[in-house]
């Protein structure tokens, strides 16, 4: 789709609705972004792809300054949505030097968050946890998550993004430009991708940890939608865990709530959801202190954990905040004890995510 902008200017933009919960997606072509030495042969060309959204995408020849920025405005989105920002590419076959990570960056109101990236994998390095990688789609493009932000409710002004390597200098080459992608949060899982996940880069020391979600609809017997936090892996880590076990339509999700201390896990503690998750958004919460640990669904306190002298409790390590949506295929403790397989055939499966 072309849009045209208030001053009747063509503006090359894609737009879609997602399907799930309607709100709006897009994706700013390399045309329509910032890019240094765009302009200059030796450096940047403009080659038509078939299969890319837009007419013709941007292949980097060669520089040593990369720096790629782009800006939406905020009423062009869904206000109340989480977003998602994705530079889509693809490497030609003798790409050089894009797989050092650089700088990404996302500003919104004003607040930049700021991370690290690597356009191509090195199978070679064992880059550092906090470094982003990217994922081949289904369409055969890759993506690189630059960050995510939450579109607030009476939002108006820019949305702005960007990725540069501008200090090591090396020369970069074979990078095909399709655009920036601003993408509503979904987690999808098929058969093929073996499912999908998102976490905070930070660690939190307790507090209160919201996150608002609609499950998959319909037959989702088999997976599995997690909430939890997260000490990292290790015999001994802490955990503290709210997990969502795919059903067989018709019947109620089962709500499994768990609290790991020093790699002990015999907390488990069930519960049958009352409503349907997938029909619409609800807000599952986890409270950690140093007394207790408490599970709220909307407003309703569901579970306490309290910390007693002869139990193991998880309060001295610091935990991220993740959600997972994952094929637990066979597992014991999955859809009735693992006894109901997915049915692939309804796949992608897919959850929701809002502020």
């Amino acid at each position: 789709m072309v849009l045209i902008n208030s001053t009747g200017a063509m503006v090359l933009q894609s737009m879609w609705l997602d399907r799930e919960s309607g709100a709006k997606c897009y994706m700013v072509s390399a045309r329509e972004l910032s890019i240094a030495w765009r302009d200059t042969p030796e450096h940047w060309t403009w080659i038509p792809l078939d299969d890319s959204r837009f007419s013709e995408s941007a292949e980097l020849i060669w520089v040593c300054w990369l720096e790629i920025r782009g800006k939406i405005h905020s009423k062009m989105l869904s206000q109340g949505s989480t977003y998602t920002v994705y530079i889509v590419y693809k490497l030609a076959d003798d790409s050089d030097g894009l797989n050092f990570p650089v700088n990404a960056s996302l500003s919104v109101r004003g607040s930049v968050m700021a991370c690290q990236v690597c356009l191509q994998r090195n199978p070679h390095m064992i880059h550092p946890e906090d470094v982003v990688l990217p994922h081949e789609r289904v369409d055969g493009w890759m993506e690189l998550e630059l960050g995510e932000f939450v579109c607030e409710a009476g939002e108006d002004g820019d949305v702005s993004f960007g990725l540069s390597e501008t200090e090591c200098l090396n020369c970069k080459s074979g990078l095909i430009l399709q655009g920036i992608e601003i993408r509503y949060k979904v987690l999808i899982l098929t058969q093929q991708s073996g499912g999908g996940a998102f976490g905070s880069r930070r660690k939190y020391l307790h507090g209160e940890f919201s996150i608002q979600m609609k499950l998959v609809p319909g037959n989702s017997a088999g997976s599995v939608t997690s909430f939890y936090l997260s000490s990292g892996d290790g015999p001994g880590h802490d955990e503290i865990d709210m997990e969502f076990m795919g059903n067989a339509t018709g019947q109620p999700v089962v709500l499994n709530t768990n609290v790991w201390a020093n790699g002990d896990g015999k907390k488990e503690h069930q519960f049958d959801l009352w409503f349907d998750p997938a029909a619409d958004f609800h807000t599952y919460t986890i409270i950690w202190n140093h007394k207790n640990v408490l599970f709220k669904v909307d407003n309703l306190f569901i579970r306490s954990f309290k910390r007693y002298a002869d139990l193991p409790y998880p309060g001295a390590k610091p935990m991220s905040v993740h959600a997972t949506l994952w094929d637990w295929d066979g597992s014991y403790w999955a859809t009735q004890k693992g006894k109901v397989p997915v049915d692939w055939s309804g796949a992608p499966f897919v959850v929701s995510y809002r502020a």
